[in-house]
């Protein structure tokens, strides 16, 4: 099966729509990029916290495309635009270029503007990136997809995993709490019966040899000596 590699760099965008509810908070924007009609994973950008409606990434990638699903224009690189967000992020656009369009240049690294579709399929702002195909191969391999920078945490994610992480340490306490102490009727439940009048120790029986009295004694004497 012929095949060849793909690389990109997705570079920045232009004038993109502002997603947020209130306009005046500035976007942070990420960037996530497939091929619609190929098994491979979806890669991202990282996010750029500084760049608002005009966000830039420099953000290389590698993708392998089927040389024959290609000529057969049955593959689309797809960016999907994300603003995020603590509540969810939201698409802010989407741009789709047919891999057949970009085949017909192989070797030399080339620069492509496309509008950005909205969500409300109106057009808005420009994604600008490049691409280069390598030559065809018939052993051409997936290299491993290379991890995204972890986006960092917002606040309010933060304090939501936070304030879970603590629930589920209180449920956890309370639930060993509640299994120690069946343990500790049950093994109250399973102990025999001690028979207390049976353990008693047997009371102590009178002498029978006691001493004489002391009066009884004397009064032996006196008749003896009469």
């Amino acid at each position: 099966m012929e095949s060849r590699t793909l690389d990109i760099n997705v570079m920045y965008a232009k004038d993109l729509e502002n997603v947020r509810h209130f306009k005046f908070q500035e976007m942070v924007v990420y960037v996530v990029v497939s091929i619609s009609g190929d098994s491979q994973p979806e890669q991202k950008t990282p996010v750029d916290r500084g760049g608002g409606n005009n966000p830039s990434w420099n953000r290389h990638m590698q993708f392998i495309i089927n040389e024959s699903s290609a000529q057969q224009d049955r593959l689309t690189l797809v960016f999907k635009l994300q603003c995020e967000r603590g509540h969810g992020d939201k698409d802010v656009g989407e741009v789709r270029v047919p891999v057949k369009e970009l085949i017909t240049t192989v070797g030399a690294s080339k620069e492509v503007r496309r509008g950005v579709t909205t969500p409300s399929r109106t057009m808005q702002g420009e994604l600008n990136f490049s691409y280069k195909l390598g030559e065809i191969n018939d052993k051409a391999i997936l290299p491993p997809n290379p991890r995204p920078r972890p986006l960092p945490e917002s606040r309010f994610r933060r304090v939501r995993r936070a304030a879970h992480e603590a629930l589920e340490s209180t449920a956890t306490a309370v639930g060993l709490g509640i299994t120690i102490a069946a343990l500790r009727n049950r093994g109250k439940e399973n102990e025999p019966e001690v028979d207390t009048e049976a353990d008693a120790e047997p009371e102590a029986e009178p002498e029978a040899d006691a001493e004489p009295d002391a009066e009884a004694e004397v009064g032996a004497g006196a008749d003896a000596g009469y």
